[in-house]
């Protein structure tokens, strides 16, 4: 029997559900967030896959048919590489992919004219005139809107707490239970806690709110009535935007209309009060059968979703998202075999490194070329790929004393992203080709890229390298997946196999990154004459500790004693190279500097010299 796989997934849960041809639910499963927006495309796509494969367990078969309706995924560029990734996933099955939304209207209120308000961990309308013309509103994100939504709720009293200890608010119990809900000490550990919490954590406080609400705390009420009430006036700026007749209905859906509480209480008493003839409903579809009732039965409009087709079985799942057959899951391990577990698949890194060592090796002249050319190393990634390329190129003006514009590192989400997670700019192909034009001078032939993603498939990554390789630049794939495919010029694929933790590319695939990106930024800067008699000649002492290690090579290098070292590194204002011409040839500083420029800075070239 062939299935169709419906996935709804919002910032908190994902729900799946696995279809006969009749229209039978054979199976179903509840799953963590798979928001690409807040948590990446590939975490996403990752989240997807572990939920179809539990399901296909349970019932084998084939796939005619995936579709998925996400919250996070507005863009029509997202949709459609997700799309295609999941297909790409999936064996080649047809793959349809939309926001979260659309299919709850479609499959609740067809053709018709209609409002469907979502309030969970974010919130948004959708409304259509019944004559084929939809239109979306809020959606935002926690920064920009999404009013009503449980993350809006939960800020706007933890703000409210915080005011009433400070003095400067009225008292309210929210102090008190937010804490106690969250397992805190009190506001201010809640507060530390929170800093760098993803947003459904802070979205799981909304029901505390509410419950204050209802207990009679008229902080917590003021609160929740306030948000209900933003929500409301976007439902009704919605109505106006397509001239909605005034007995329209409004579905109401979302972790924040579960129950008929204070929320929905003066949601309605808003919304009636501003269009006394809208008739409010709960869908009869939710979840993933909305989305299979949508996409099965036909109800949304061309334009409304993205769709992708035969992507090759082999491209299923790389090896970075796969689980290890036959592995005991972390969780169910003691401490120490968790040690010993990541411990043992470690072991394995370097002789994965080792396989390609070849290919690094030319890389590595590559890259030496490029800098002797007057050309620079620039690496990009996303992610943990995108942090240790910034990182390898960071450390190179210190250790190697090259200029900070010859050794590039481009992160995608940009500064922000080296802190805080920014995935969902992995998916965002314009930005690789505005990174690559901002580079000056230009990008060009004299130049090598490396692009850096474990799986091989990040689209920023393959879009930068394309906007590289139009620039005739040399270009390089780095990543951890055999299989993977690239118009670069050369790949380089260590076979890092799965990891533990299924998807999480920090470990194993991190490791293997980061050997390579040593490798090559040490490598190169050996063959282009910033190393000399296995020293770091081109260091630039900054402070107490590398100013004794130039004393350490200079007596080393030249014989001279500790004294003698620290002087001649003075009269060559501590520039090691220089300091030890003027050491090996009893030359004056600027004599040395010459010899050096003349032999384009290669010590040994400098001291055969005359």
């Amino acid at each position: 029997m062939s299935w169709f796989l419906a996935f709804d997934g919002g910032g908190t849960t994902t729900q799946a559900g696995l279809y006969a041809k009749d229209g039978t639910l054979a199976a179903e499963i509840e799953g963590g967030p798979s928001n690409p927006t807040a948590y990446g495309a590939q975490a996403c796509a990752a989240a997807l896959n572990t939920l179809a494969n539990t399901l296909l367990r349970q019932c084998p078969g084939p796939l005619r048919g995936v579709a998925a309706g996400l919250s996070g995924i507005n863009q029509t560029g997202g949709r459609q590489a997700m799309a295609e990734g999941l297909s790409a996933r999936f064996g080649g099955a047809p793959v349809r992919v939309t926001d979260d939304i659309r299919p709850l209207l479609a499959a609740n209120a067809g053709a018709n004219a209609a409002l469907m308000v979502i309030a969970g961990t974010g919130s948004s309308v959708l409304s259509q005139n019944g004559a084929g013309t939809s239109l979306l509103t809020g959606g935002w994100g926690a920064l920009l809107g999404d009013s009503g939504g449980a993350y809006a709720l939960a800020e706007r009293a933890l703000r409210a707490a915080a005011r009433a200890i400070d003095g400067h608010g009225p008292a309210t119990d929210l102090a008190q239970r937010l804490p106690a809900a969250a397992g805190a000490a009190d506001m201010t550990a809640l507060a530390k806690s929170l800093a760098r919490a993803p947003k459904d954590t802070v979205a799981a406080l909304a029901p505390v709110v509410a419950e204050a609400a209802q207990a009679g705390d008229e902080v917590a009420f003021r609160c929740v009535n306030t948000e209900a009430a933003l929500l409301a006036q976007q439902t009704v700026a919605a109505w106006h935007k397509l001239a909605l007749a005034e007995d329209t209905r409004v579905f109401i859906h979302g972790g924040m209309f579960q129950e008929d509480g204070p929320f929905v209480t003066s949601f309605a008493k808003a919304l009636l009060e501003a269009r006394p003839g809208a008739q409010i409903a709960r869908p009869a579809y939710t979840g993933h059968a909305a989305v299979y009732r949508a996409f099965d039965g036909h109800l949304l409009p061309p334009g409304a979703f993205a769709e992708a087709e035969g992507g090759p079985a082999g491209e299923a799942t790389p090896l970075t998202e796969q689980a290890k057959p036959g592995a005991t899951p972390l969780d169910t391990l003691s401490t120490l075999d968790i040690a010993r577990t990541m411990n043992a698949e470690d072991a394995t890194v370097a002789g994965a490194v080792e396989a390609q060592l070849p290919i690094i090796a030319d890389v590595i002249d590559k890259a030496a070329a490029a800098l002797r050319a007057g050309g620079r190393i620039i690496y990009a990634g996303a992610g943990t790929s995108g942090r240790l390329g910034v990182l390898d190129a960071s450390e190179c003006p210190p250790t190697f004393g090259v200029a900070q514009d010859r050794v590039i590192g481009l992160m995608a989400g940009g500064e922000a992203a080296l802190r805080s997670s920014v995935e969902a700019s992995e998916d965002d192909e314009d930005q690789a080709g505005r990174a690559i034009a901002r580079i000056q001078p230009p990008v060009g032939r004299q130049d090598i890229v490396i692009g850096i993603t474990a799986s091989g498939t990040a689209p920023y990554v393959r879009a930068l390298l394309r906007a590289a390789a139009a620039k005739e630049a040399h270009t390089v794939l780095l990543c951890c997946n055999p299989d993977a495919t690239s118009r670069a010029s050369q790949i380089i694929a260590i076979n890092t196999g799965p990891e533990v933790l299924p998807g999480s590319t920090r470990l194993k695939a991190g490791t293997a990154t980061k050997m390579v990106l040593n490798m090559i930024s040490t490598g190169a800067m050996a063959r282009a004459g910033y190393i000399y008699e296995g020293r770091m000649v081109h260091m630039r002492p900054i402070n107490t500790k590398l100013r004794r290690r130039a004393v350490r090579i200079i007596h080393t290098l030249t014989g001279l004693t500790q004294v003698e070292s620290h002087q001649v590194l003075e009269a060559a204002d501590w520039h090691i190279a220089t300091a030890i011409l003027m050491a090996k040839r009893a030359i004056t500083a600027p004599e040395a500097r010459r010899r050096l420029e003349a032999a384009e800075g290669f010590v040994g070239a400098a001291l055969q010299g005359e």
